[in-house]
């Protein structure tokens, strides 16, 4: 049997789940030859928000506890390698953390102003939304690049490639480059660069505001979009939309409401009629709270609602909001559901693109009983997995690879195959993960047992510990992860004798045979893997015999 690289379906009935899907998928990811193990994380940057503050009590400060963590990440690329950042935005203010190790409050490029009083911890209050930032990168032919930010409390912050220095930009005449005339920034919520203006969207407002072509300040313009949402709601952010309109490639805008009205607009300058105009609304579903609620990857633009998922290509081009295969989450619609049911109210839902692994990946929030997750979806073969264990606030792609802050004040990169690796490379842990096929009746409707099942896996590193089961007549109970003892091969180093063991190369197979037990007319397998290396299953071998009663 091969590997289910198809991905979870919660889409069709257990019993007509075709074998190239399964019912559970963990920590696995549908990659290059079967399913790999996903990619693991270490500490890139620690003590990120101010640990300690004024009024900490003795027992807080003595924990150095942070209680505000990371909320966002901003990837900026320079016009030289030299100008290249990445900033972690916490309640307290905006931290360096383009190189790797330790900060302090050396490391704070901004400081946000601090609210009045103490929490019953004895930490500094911050205004609720504080750090919870959207960003935009600005390109400048030729003078330096720029960040536009703004977040749920501070309004409209701008960097300048070269200062290393944040601006504030207040309410003003609009004439000395730090200050805007026409709205108040202070209420800017989201920024966005579209056709070389910057947009803006205000605190609880269907207005959306923009400034004259290559202005990062000055007097600003209003489009009211409230007259087009039928579901009421305000703003919530803008989005550009690459797409062939028939006259050749262009850039659309994009404005989403909080009721999930998606409401389009074509052209270039907004202030003439005779070439900027309304293309269409359409519904998407309600959002979930938040404004990181859509994501481009390929020219497209996948937009996250209480529905689902959906590239809004499907929906400009007629497909239904009752049609599944509208919503990229198709085969995943019922788990994604009970996710939207349990945690839709919840803060702390994105989307982003995963640069190495190729994945779309959406965050959860979690409960006080159930974990933060990860639902991935794998760009190429369209096979949905969960992923655990990745104590993920934000992510942003930087360089190459994916970032995410933490509560606890980390920045963390997401690569390699272990989990936790602290700077100095300590407290590396191997990932648990497993899988479990869909059921068959293997061609007959007559009792059978399975007696053993061999799997094959691929690695580059030490051989995985693993362990396989089979399970029954649609047994959907929890699989779990599990964990399995690393399996040392005999010739590593330290361990392998010398003059005697032969060196192996740097990728092996791995299929050892396991036992099973039990009895069914219909089976589905159950795998189990613990990794500390880039290890896919290929697929197994299964050992069954037939009885004769149906």
């Amino acid at each position: 049997m091969a590997a289910p690289i198809g991905g979870i379906n919660a889409l069709l009935p257990a019993s007509e789940m075709p074998p190239t899907d399964c019912l559970a998928l963990n920590n696995l990811i549908p990659f290059q030859y079967g399913l790999r193990v996903r990619s693991g994380w270490r500490e890139w940057a620690t003590n990120v928000g101010s640990p300690v503050g004024t009024g900490l009590s003795p027992l807080t400060a003595w924990q150095g506890f942070n209680p505000h963590g990371v909320r966002t990440i901003m990837s900026f690329t320079g016009k030289t390698p030299a100008g290249d950042r990445l900033f972690a935005c916490t309640p307290d203010g905006i931290y360096n953390c383009s190189t790797q190790g330790a900060k302090s409050v050396s490391n704070r490029e901004y400081t946000f102003p601090i609210g009045s009083g103490l929490d019953y911890l004895g930490n500094q209050i911050f205004p609720a939304g504080a750090g919870e930032g959207i960003y935009t990168s600005v390109s400048s032919a030729a003078g330096p690049h720029y960040i536009a930010y703004c977040d749920e409390a501070n309004g409209y912050l701008l960097y300048q490639e070269g200062s290393g220095t944040w601006t504030k930009i207040v309410a003003g005449t609009g004439l000395d480059g730090k200050s805007i005339a026409g709205a108040n920034p202070e209420a800017f919520r989201f920024a966005m660069s579209w056709k070389n203006r910057l947009w803006f969207t205000s605190d609880n407002s269907s207005i959306a505001y923009y400034l004259p072509v290559n202005q990062y300040a000055g007097t600003v313009s209003q489009i009211d979009f409230g007259s087009r949402f039928r579901y009421g709601g305000s703003l919530v952010g803008l989005w550009s939309w690459t797409v062939d309109g028939g006259t050749g490639i262009d850039d659309y805008l994009v404005g989403i409401s909080d009721g999930g009205d998606v409401v389009i607009y074509r052209g270039t300058d907004p202030t003439f009629v005779e070439t900027f105009g309304l293309q269409g609304v359409w519904w998407a579903g309600q959002v979930p709270p938040g404004r990181k609620i859509a994501s481009d990857f390929g020219g497209d633009l996948f937009i996250l609602s209480r529905l689902g998922c959906l590239p809004l290509s499907k929906l400009v081009s007629g497909g239904l909001i009752r049609d599944p295969s509208t919503f990229a989450t198709e085969k995943v619609a019922n788990l994604f559901n009970i996710l939207m049911t349990d945690r839709g109210h919840l803060p702390g839902w994105s989307i982003r693109m995963h640069p190495t692994d190729n994945l779309m990946m959406i965050s959860v929030p979690a409960l006080p009983s159930q974990p933060q997750q990860i639902m991935a979806m794998a760009l190429a073969s369209k096979g949905w997995a969960q992923q655990f264990g990745i104590p993920m606030t934000c992510m942003e792609p930087w360089g190459g690879s994916l970032y995410f802050g933490t509560a606890d004040g980390r920045v963390c990169i997401n690569e390699g195959f272990v989990d936790g690796q602290k700077l100095d490379g300590t407290n590396a842990n191997p990932i648990n993960a497993s899988v479990m096929s869909a059921y068959s009746m293997m061609g007959s409707a007559k009792k059978k047992r399975i007696h053993m099942v061999r799997p094959y896996f691929y690695t580059d590193g030490n051989q995985p510990g693993y362990s396989a089961e089979a399970r029954y007549d649609f047994d959907l109970s929890d699989i779990g992860t599990g964990a399995s003892p690393l399996t040392i091969p005999a010739n590593a180093w330290d361990t392998g004798l010398w003059d005697t063991m032969l060196w192996g190369d740097d990728n092996a197979t791995a299929n050892k045979v396991g036992g099973t037990s039990g009895m069914g007319t219909s089976a589905a397998i159950i795998v189990r893997v613990t990794a500390e290396s880039n290890t896919t299953l290929i697929g197994y071998d299964v050992v069954a015999d037939q009885g004769g009663i149906l």
